[in-house]
C-alpha cells in the first residue's frame, strides 16, 4: 500500500480527494488528515506518508514554511492543490509532483497520481532488488550501482555517506569515494540500524567509526579519521540514546 496524507484548511476538500482516491486508487491508503499545518507536522512526522497532498494557503503557516519546518521529514511525492494557478512555478521549485488546481478535475487527479504511483513503485522495487544484492560471504557487502557498473562494498568499511539531492557518496575507510545515482533514504532503509544511524538529512554515519560528540544546537560528530559531522537537531535524541 502507498500512504498518503490530505492537508486543506477545509474539511469538505478533504473529503472529496478522500473519496476521489478511494475510488480510483484502492492502493493508496489514507494514513491522516489535517485542516492546520502545525497539527500536520507531528502527524507526518510520525506516519512518514510517500504522498502529501497540501494547500498552499493554510491557517498559521503557508505550505511552503510547512515544507521547511519539516526539513528531512518532507515526503518524497508532493502534490499542491490550490485554487491559486500562480504558485505553479514556486511549487515546482519546491520538486512538486503534481500542481491540481481547486475544484481537482477528476481527470487530472488520475493522470497526476497515477504517475506519482509509478515512480513510487519503481523505488519500491528498487529498494527490494537492492536488498537482494546484500549478501553475506564471510562479511556483508552493499551493491553500489555506479556509472561503471556495480561496486561490491564492504559495510564495516563505510565511514559515512552524504546525500547531494537525487546522489548519494560513499566515504570510506580507505579514503575512497563512490557516488551512487540513488536517494540517501534508499541506503537508510538498507543499511543495518544497529551499525549506521541517520544523523541529518544529509548524513548517514557508521557508529563504529565514532571518536567524539561535540556539544551543541545539533551537535557535531567527529569520526576516527578527523571528519566532522552535524547532528540535525530533530536527529539528536536518537543519538544520545545510542550513547547511553
Amino acid at each position: 500500500m502507498i500512504k498518503a496524507f490530505l492537508l486543506d484548511d477545509q474539511d469538505t476538500n478533504i473529503s472529496v480527494l478522500k473519496s476521489q482516491l478511494t475510488r480510483y486508487f484502492p492502493q493508496v491508503s489514507l494514513c491522516g488528515t489535517a485542516t492546520d499545518s502545525a497539527d500536520a507536522i507531528p502527524q507526518i512526522v510520525a506516519q512518514r506518508p510517500d504522498l502529501l497532498f497540501l494547500d498552499i494557503y493554510m491557517p498559521g503557516i503557508d505550505a511552503f514554511e510547512l515544507l521547511h519546518r519539516l526539513e528531512e521529514h518532507v515526503p518524497p511525492e508532493l502534490v499542491f492543490v490550490t485554487a491559486y494557478s500562480e504558485y505553479a512555478l514556486k511549487a515546482f521549485e519546491h520538486q512538486a509532483s503534481g500542481y491540481l488546481t481547486k475544484p481537482v478535475d477528476a481527470a487530472r487527479l488520475v493522470l497526476t497520481v497515477s504517475k506519482i504511483l509509478e515512480r513510487i513503485q519503481q523505488r519500491q522495487a528498487l529498494v527490494r532488488q537492492e536488498a537482494g544484492k546484500v549478501f553475506a560471504s564471510g562479511e556483508k557487502k552493499l551493491a553500489l550501482a555506479t556509472q561503471k557498473g556495480w561496486v561490491f562494498v564492504a559495510q564495516e568499511a563505510i565511514l559515512y555517506c552524504e546525500s547531494s539531492g537525487n546522489y548519494t557518496t560513499f566515504f570510506l575507510n580507505e579514503g575512497r569515494q563512490i557516488l551512487v545515482s540513488r536517494q540517501i533514504g534508499t541506503f537508510e532503509q538498507l543499511l543495518p540500524q544497529q551499525s549506521f544511524l541517520r544523523i541529518h538529512d544529509r548524513y548517514i554515519v557508521n557508529l563504529k567509526y565514532i571518536c567524539s560528540y561535540q556539544r551543541g544546537s545539533g551537535g557535531m560528530l567527529v569520526l576516527e579519521n578527523g571528519k566532522e559531522l552535524p547532528v540535525s537537531v530533530r536527529r539528536k535524541e536518537q543519538l544520545l540514546q545510542y550513547f547511553k
